[in-house]
Protein backbone atom coordinates (compact mmCIF):
# COMPACT_ATOMS: atom_id res chain seq x y z
CA UNK A 1 0.00 0.00 0.00
CA UNK A 2 1.34 3.27 -0.72
CA UNK A 3 0.41 4.78 1.97
CA UNK A 4 2.98 2.76 3.99
CA UNK A 5 5.81 4.73 1.76
CA UNK A 6 4.31 8.13 3.54
CA UNK A 7 4.44 6.35 6.80
CA UNK A 8 7.84 5.39 6.55
CA UNK A 9 8.43 8.69 6.03
CA UNK A 10 7.02 9.83 8.62
CA UNK A 11 8.46 7.58 11.04
CA UNK A 12 12.12 9.33 10.37
CA UNK A 13 10.29 12.27 11.57
CA UNK A 14 8.35 10.95 14.48
CA UNK A 15 7.07 7.71 15.75
CA UNK A 16 3.58 8.01 14.65
CA UNK A 17 0.54 5.71 14.07
CA UNK A 18 -1.21 4.88 10.46
CA UNK A 19 -3.67 7.26 12.22
CA UNK A 20 -1.02 10.55 12.89
CA UNK A 21 -0.05 11.72 9.12
CA UNK A 22 -1.39 13.04 6.07
CA UNK A 23 -1.46 11.28 2.78
CA UNK A 24 0.96 11.18 0.03
CA UNK A 25 1.00 13.77 -2.09
CA UNK A 26 2.87 15.04 -5.52
CA UNK A 27 3.05 18.78 -5.47
CA UNK A 28 3.79 19.25 -9.12
CA UNK A 29 0.78 17.06 -10.24
CA UNK A 30 -2.11 19.41 -8.00
CA UNK A 31 -4.03 21.38 -10.00
CA UNK A 32 -3.65 24.96 -7.87
CA UNK A 33 -6.46 25.76 -5.81
CA UNK A 34 -8.14 22.54 -5.83
CA UNK A 35 -5.83 21.08 -2.82
CA UNK A 36 -7.76 22.84 -0.41
CA UNK A 37 -10.90 21.83 -1.45
CA UNK A 38 -10.77 18.25 -1.79
CA UNK A 39 -9.65 18.63 1.97
CA UNK A 40 -12.52 20.10 3.37
CA UNK A 41 -15.28 17.88 0.74
CA UNK A 42 -13.63 15.11 2.39
CA UNK A 43 -13.69 16.77 5.51
CA UNK A 44 -9.92 15.92 6.54
CA UNK A 45 -6.99 17.92 7.37
CA UNK A 46 -4.86 15.62 5.51
CA UNK A 47 -5.30 15.50 1.59
CA UNK A 48 -3.72 13.89 -1.80
CA UNK A 49 -2.57 10.74 -3.47
CA UNK A 50 0.57 8.79 -4.02
CA UNK A 51 2.37 9.98 -7.17
CA UNK A 52 5.61 10.64 -8.61
CA UNK A 53 8.69 11.99 -6.60
CA UNK A 54 8.40 14.89 -3.95
CA UNK A 55 9.61 17.74 -2.59
CA UNK A 56 8.18 19.76 -0.15
CA UNK A 57 7.51 23.28 -1.69
CA UNK A 58 5.29 26.40 -2.37
CA UNK A 59 3.73 26.68 -5.99
CA UNK A 60 4.22 30.14 -7.46
CA UNK A 61 0.82 30.70 -7.27
CA UNK A 62 1.12 29.96 -3.74
CA UNK A 63 2.41 32.22 -0.18
CA UNK A 64 5.26 30.75 1.05
CA UNK A 65 4.96 31.39 5.21
CA UNK A 66 7.71 28.95 5.88
CA UNK A 67 10.42 26.18 4.36
CA UNK A 68 13.65 24.74 5.49
CA UNK A 69 15.41 21.98 5.47
CA UNK A 70 17.33 19.53 7.55
CA UNK A 71 20.36 17.63 6.93
CA UNK A 72 18.99 15.00 5.36
CA UNK A 73 16.72 14.73 2.28
CA UNK A 74 13.74 16.54 4.67
CA UNK A 75 12.42 19.20 3.39
CA UNK A 76 9.28 21.11 4.98
CA UNK A 77 7.11 23.88 3.87
CA UNK A 78 3.76 25.85 5.22
CA UNK A 79 2.24 27.62 1.80
CA UNK A 80 -0.90 29.98 1.88
CA UNK A 81 -3.06 28.50 -0.28
CA UNK A 82 -5.80 30.68 -0.17
CA UNK A 83 -7.36 34.03 1.80
CA UNK A 84 -7.03 32.20 4.96
CA UNK A 85 -5.83 29.00 4.20
CA UNK A 86 -2.48 27.36 4.57
CA UNK A 87 -0.59 23.65 4.30
CA UNK A 88 2.00 21.94 5.81
CA UNK A 89 4.12 19.86 3.86
CA UNK A 90 6.60 17.57 5.08
CA UNK A 91 8.74 15.23 2.15
CA UNK A 92 12.13 13.44 2.83
CA UNK A 93 12.55 12.62 -1.48
CA UNK A 94 10.24 9.47 -1.55
CA UNK A 95 7.19 10.85 0.05
CA UNK A 96 5.29 14.04 1.10
CA UNK A 97 2.66 14.18 3.64
CA UNK A 98 0.22 17.01 3.51
CA UNK A 99 -1.87 18.69 6.91
CA UNK A 100 -4.04 21.70 7.16
CA UNK A 101 -5.91 24.04 9.39
CA UNK A 102 -3.17 25.71 11.43
CA UNK A 103 -3.15 28.09 14.00
CA UNK A 104 -0.06 30.21 15.06
CA UNK A 105 1.21 31.86 18.22
CA UNK A 106 4.22 34.27 18.84
CA UNK A 107 5.94 35.36 22.10
CA UNK A 108 8.45 38.32 22.73
CA UNK A 109 11.97 37.41 24.30
CA UNK A 110 14.81 39.45 25.79
CA UNK A 111 16.54 40.88 23.06
CA UNK A 112 14.89 37.84 20.47
CA UNK A 113 10.50 36.28 19.95
CA UNK A 114 9.42 32.96 18.65
CA UNK A 115 6.63 32.31 16.32
CA UNK A 116 5.09 28.52 15.56
CA UNK A 117 2.43 27.18 13.80
CA UNK A 118 0.93 23.89 14.51
CA UNK A 119 -0.90 21.56 12.41
CA UNK A 120 -2.79 18.64 14.50
CA UNK A 121 -3.76 15.15 13.08
CA UNK A 122 -5.46 13.18 15.74
CA UNK A 123 -2.77 12.61 18.72
CA UNK A 124 0.10 14.54 16.80
CA UNK A 125 0.67 17.93 16.91
CA UNK A 126 3.37 18.74 14.45
CA UNK A 127 4.44 22.39 15.33
CA UNK A 128 6.63 24.70 12.85
CA UNK A 129 8.56 27.26 14.61
CA UNK A 130 11.33 30.63 14.04
CA UNK A 131 13.37 31.46 17.28
CA UNK A 132 15.66 34.05 17.98
CA UNK A 133 17.14 34.04 21.77
CA UNK A 134 19.57 36.42 23.00
CA UNK A 135 23.28 34.49 23.87
CA UNK A 136 25.09 37.61 25.97
CA UNK A 137 23.69 39.01 28.72
CA UNK A 138 27.59 41.06 29.57
CA UNK A 139 26.33 44.60 30.10
CA UNK A 140 27.60 46.55 27.20
CA UNK A 141 28.24 43.75 24.93
CA UNK A 142 26.44 42.29 21.83
CA UNK A 143 23.52 40.50 22.20
CA UNK A 144 25.24 37.68 20.15
CA UNK A 145 21.58 36.00 19.28
CA UNK A 146 21.60 32.29 18.22
CA UNK A 147 18.48 32.31 15.98
CA UNK A 148 16.82 28.73 15.07
CA UNK A 149 14.20 27.36 12.58
CA UNK A 150 12.81 23.89 12.90
CA UNK A 151 9.72 21.21 13.04
CA UNK A 152 8.90 19.72 16.78
CA UNK A 153 6.19 16.44 16.82
CA UNK A 154 4.32 16.29 19.78
CA UNK A 155 1.99 13.12 20.74
CA UNK A 156 0.41 12.76 23.97
CA UNK A 157 2.37 15.78 25.20
CA UNK A 158 5.98 14.07 24.58
CA UNK A 159 8.20 15.70 22.25
CA UNK A 160 8.31 12.32 19.66
CA UNK A 161 10.91 14.01 17.10
CA UNK A 162 12.85 17.76 16.64
CA UNK A 163 14.51 18.91 13.47
CA UNK A 164 16.43 21.78 13.40
CA UNK A 165 16.93 23.30 10.12
CA UNK A 166 20.57 23.77 8.71
CA UNK A 167 19.52 24.84 5.20
CA UNK A 168 21.33 28.03 4.55
CA UNK A 169 18.37 29.40 2.25
CA UNK A 170 15.61 28.89 5.39
CA UNK A 171 12.68 31.15 5.04
CA UNK A 172 11.65 31.84 8.74
CA UNK A 173 7.82 32.02 9.30
CA UNK A 174 6.67 35.51 8.01
CA UNK A 175 4.68 36.98 10.93
CA UNK A 176 2.36 38.94 8.31
CA UNK A 177 1.45 35.94 6.20
CA UNK A 178 0.91 33.94 9.50
CA UNK A 179 -1.18 36.95 11.06
CA UNK A 180 -3.59 37.31 7.90
CA UNK A 181 -3.81 33.34 7.17
CA UNK A 182 -3.92 31.41 11.04
CA UNK A 183 -5.88 32.38 14.14
CA UNK A 184 -4.08 33.29 16.53
CA UNK A 185 -2.94 31.01 20.31
CA UNK A 186 -3.38 31.94 23.29
CA UNK A 187 0.23 31.09 23.74
CA UNK A 188 3.41 29.40 22.24
CA UNK A 189 2.51 25.10 21.49
CA UNK A 190 5.64 23.95 23.40
CA UNK A 191 8.53 25.71 25.17
CA UNK A 192 10.55 21.93 23.78
CA UNK A 193 11.44 24.50 20.56
CA UNK A 194 14.30 25.56 23.42
CA UNK A 195 16.43 22.29 22.78
CA UNK A 196 17.41 23.89 19.45
CA UNK A 197 19.26 27.00 21.14
CA UNK A 198 23.40 26.71 21.24
CA UNK A 199 24.84 25.07 24.35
Amino acid sequence: MRLGAGLIALGALAACSESHVGQIVDPANRAPGTESAAANSAGDNSIGNPIGSFAAQCAVDEEAVFSCATGGREKFAVCGVGRAKAEFRFADGESEVVLSDGRWARAAYSGGGEAQIAFVKDAATYVVFSRTVRTNFAPGEPNYPAISDGVVVIEDGAVQSLRVCDDPDVLPIQYQAAERIFPLADQLFTYETSAADPH
